[in-house]
């Protein structure tokens, strides 16, 4: 196996840094000539400088697998991607000759049995290190020195801007909005309903202002990376909070030791009232606790579809899965949410409280003509990107060239096809996934694995990372009329789904999917006359509606107008009966009981 170790650290975006792209398009085709296996190691955004080998995730997950001996070749770039710290790269090295694994650099092994080479490597471990701490220092001075003046650096705080000279100056109209927070505050309200204040009124936090459109956050359990549009990211009372302690607002600028006096966006009276307030402020909730949503990641509305984010009260009152659309500035008509245990409760038992989950899923198959479609499409993407990262090497050769180095076009030129080749990258490790979810040994020996290894007694963080790897998206739709839940369990590498009905108390789940046309039983038969009694004990379906149903499937007589409504819902059912049944996923309807509900939010 071999290990393919890419870092980048926050230079990336001034195209000072060779990008993750071509690093690991060099390593892939280390790997392949070779007719190996490989796996990927990134680290994106990190400093080779980190003192401790637990500060880059995807570095000690390697350096474990080296211990472990499962890998037996480990390339990287060059030496500066892998450590810029003497101590480490000599932990590093120890590694490799202990386990007997082969380091290369660019396609170069680097032999640490001469004595040479050891000592070579070792020095330029340490004129790494020493390059960087000099660095560091020199940016740490120069920033204390504007610091001094009331110069800016990174990123301002809310309300002030730099001006074209560097130093930090008002920013009016978000001005306007701190003195409006810190008179809230001083007025009694507490952080988070500040928070809630400013996002109803459509203000947006300075993030909002940043370049980068999208935020990218990777799911711990599944490892998806999902990009969650900054322009929805919102206030939070945390945030708040932070504005209000913050003593830039009164004019004093603090680094380290350094506190420079700027323009006050209050006066110091105020801002000295406001904290001192805070402390008895009763309705400041501080922090919040922390608790633990089981399906956060998963549900989302059917009607905005925004996500669905659980909420829960300390006092208990109130603990929903309800849909963020409308705070998003979304039209949204989902106006209920779901009861946040019995949910829960109603997922863990539908996935493993009896075997027809697995079994269904087990016998499904997968026409291979999908597969090759998508294998198809996933050369025509690793072509592109391959062209991509020849034109992105190109282009970066021409700005190391003392002549073109400032050339704007070109280093624009660069940054769109660094971009351009993440965007492929990104398409192929979805087909990559796809694909590999679909193969049906991989797949049977997935769900094999989730399912036998589970247990009513693991702890939350492996229940939930269980119910993560089955689910790939719950929809939910909410008939007000009806009083009706309907909701939609697509399942991870499946293109089957689940569809289940509840009332308002969430306490009785109905299976009603209906996806792939097979020869209709006598069983699939109580299994609709099951749900139209469902359906009928609901207080929205009423005779009318009945007599429009007959109506929809051509069944309407006008004799049956005097008919009471038994005898008009056993004629829906009888109509209902075809030949041929359109389920697919079928498993039990799921009836919860109050004592045997899962809250994990309970203290143990």
């Amino acid at each position: 196996m071999v290990a393919i170790y890419c870092r980048i650290s926050g230079k990336k975006a001034d195209g000072k840094d060779v990008s993750i792209e071509i690093q690991e398009e060099s390593g892939i085709k280390f790997a392949e000539g070779l007719g190996l296996p490989y796996t990927l190691y990134i680290d994106r955004g990190i400093s080779g400088a980190k003192s401790e080998i637990a500060d880059r995730p995807a570095f000690a997950e390697m350096f474990k697998q080296i211990k472990n001996k499962k890998v037996t070749k480990v390339y990287a770039f060059d030496q500066a991607r892998i450590v810029r710290k003497s101590r480490i790269w000599h932990l590093f090295v120890y590694a490799l000759e202990k386990s007997g694994c082969m380091y290369y650099e660019a396609g170069e092994e680097v032999d640490f049995n001469d004595p040479q080479t050891k000592l070579i490597t070792g020095i330029i471990a340490l004129v790494d290190e020493l390059y960087t701490e000099t660095t560091s220092r020199k940016v740490k001075v120069a920033n204390q020195k504007n610091a001094e003046k009331g110069k800016g650096h990174g990123i301002t705080a809310y309300g002030y801007k730099k001006d074209e000279d560097g130093y930090l100056v008002i920013d009016d109209e978000q001005a306007k909005i701190v003195r409006e927070i810190y008179n809230w505050s001083l007025e009694g309200i507490g952080t988070y309903t500040i928070a809630n204040k400013l996002n109803t009124s459509g203000i947006h936090p300075k993030s909002f202002q940043f370049k980068k459109k999208n935020i990218e956050k990777e799911d711990k359990y599944t490892k998806r990376i999902m990009l969650f549009p900054r322009s929805k990211v919102q206030w939070g009372g945390n945030v708040v909070y932070g504005m209000i302690k913050n003593p830039i607002y009164k004019g004093q600028r603090h680094y380290g030791d350094v506190v420079a006096k700027i323009d006050e966006i209050v006066s110091e009276e105020l801002w000295d009232k406001v904290n001192q307030n805070l402390k008895v402020n009763k309705k400041n909730v501080g922090p919040n606790n922390k608790f633990n949503y089981l399906l956060n990641g998963l549900i989302f509305c059917a009607d905005c579809e925004a996500e669905f984010r659980g909420k829960y009260r300390a006092s208990g009152r109130n603990k929903t899965y309800s849909c963020k659309g409308t705070s998003q500035g979304l039209k949204c008509l989902m106006g209920r949410g779901l009861n946040i245990p019995r949910f829960e409760s109603f997922i863990i038992n539908h996935l493993f409280h009896s075997k027809e989950l697995y079994k269904s899923l087990s016998g499904l198959t997968i026409k291979e003509e999908k597969i090759d479609r998508y294998k198809s499409e996933l050369k025509q993407f690793e072509k592109k990107f391959k062209d991509m990262v020849k034109v992105e090497k190109h282009l970066y050769t021409l700005l190391k060239d003392p002549d073109l180095s400032e050339d704007l076009s070109i280093k624009k030129d660069y940054l769109k096809a660094q971009k351009d080749s993440e965007t492929l990258n990104d398409e192929i490790n979805v087909l990559k996934n796809t694909i590999s979810l679909l193969s049906t040994t991989q797949r049977k020996a997935r769900l094999d694995k989730i399912f036998k290894e589970f247990d009513y007694q693991l702890n939350f963080e492996q229940i939930k990372q269980a119910v993560h790897a089955i689910i790939e998206k719950i929809t939910v739709n909410h008939l007000p009329g009806q009083k009706v839940f309907l909701v939609q369990i697509n399942y991870r590498g499946f293109d089957e789904q689940s569809v289940f009905a509840s009332d308002h108390q969430q306490m009785k789940w109905t299976n009603m999917s209906h996806y792939q046309v097979v020869p209709r039983t006598l069983e699939d038969k109580k299994d609709d006359e099951d749900l139209f009694d469902f359906f009928a004990s609901t207080d929205g379906y009423t005779k009318e509606k009945l007599i429009d149903g007959l109506k929809y499937i051509n069944a309407w007589d006008e004799a049956y107008k005097d008919w009471d409504y038994p005898l008009l819902l056993n004629k829906v059912k009888e109509n209902s009966h075809g030949e041929e049944s359109v389920i697919n996923i079928v498993t039990p309807t799921i009836e919860l009981k109050k004592e045997e509900l899962y809250d994990f939010n309970i203290p143990s």
